[in-house]
Formats: structure tokens, sequence, C-alpha cells
């Protein structure tokens, strides 16, 4: 079996939210679990933790916006509204950029800086990982 195989799998467990997937090809065998929440975890899920506007490589004054966990991305409310932001829109510390879905719970990603959306690095409905890229804002400039 692959790397790749094995990516997919469990592309699969989370997209189906499975906790555990077993299984056998020939002599290969695979085992896949995913973590247990222990209830400290499941008591504190609506503390979802900050997710940094970090400055991107490359010095291009950029703040990149990570995953603070991992589960799936929603770039609006419901399927057929807006989505919270677009490119090129401003916003300010504290507005949702997205929700992610995560152990059965939406968690509101909000802008952690005042500044423009240069780039929206994910699509509705996708997984992320923790610190996987989410957006790329522009600071506002200090007056």
């Amino acid at each position: 079996m692959n790397l790749d195989t094995v990516r997919e799998l469990a592309r699969i467990m989370g997209e189906h939210k499975l906790m555990k997937l077993e299984i056998t090809e020939d002599s290969t065998h695979i085992s896949l679990e995913s973590q247990p929440v222990g209830p400290a975890a499941v008591s504190a899920a609506a503390a979802v933790p900050e997710a940094p506007a970090l400055p991107a490589s490359g010095g291009s004054g950029l703040c990149e916006l990570k995953s603070p966990l991992v589960g799936t991305v929603y770039l609006s409310s419901e399927g057929s509204a807006a989505p919270f932001v677009s490119e090129g829109q401003k916003v300010k510390k504290g507005d949702t950029l997205c929700m992610i879905e995560s152990m059965k719970m939406l968690n509101d990603i909000p802008a952690d800086i005042d500044g423009t959306v240069s780039k929206i690095c994910i699509k509705s409905g996708q997984m992320v990982d923790f610190g996987q890229p989410l957006f790329f804002l522009e600071p506002n400039e200090k007056e």
C-alpha cells in the first residue's frame, strides 16, 4: 500500500466521521484509528484555540491565518447562503471568516487582525488539517 492510498483512506475516515478503519490487502494490513476525545475536550469544545495570523514567508506583508483544528471547513452558514467573506473584502478583528465542523460542533474562525482578505486558500466542504493555511490577510495600514 502506498502513502497516497493511506492519505485517501484517512480522508474518507474524516469525511464519513469514522473512528476506526481496518483493511487487509494481500499480506498488508492497515489499521487507522482517530483519537478519542476525553471528557475535558468535549466540555471545552466551544473554546476553539485561536488561529493566529502569522506573517507569511517571503516578506510580502501578508498574514497567514491557519486552521486551529482538524475538520470540515464551510465558507458560509448554509449551502445556499452568501459566503462570510470574499477576496478583496475588508474585515475587522473578530469577524467570522469561515466555520470548521469538528467532532459534530461548528466552530467560528474569526479574523484576528483588521485587514483585507487577500487570498482564500480553501473551498467549502473541504477537510482541513491543524495548521493548514485558510486565508491570507493584508493588514490595514496603521494611521
